[in-house]
């Protein structure tokens, strides 16, 4: 579960960055 969620959060950041 931690995993899972701290791979979202890190594409999460990336999609962001890469939108911004």
């Amino acid at each position: 579960m931690t995993k899972k969620t701290r791979d979202l959060r890190r594409q999460l950041r990336k999609a962001v960055m890469d939108h911004v």
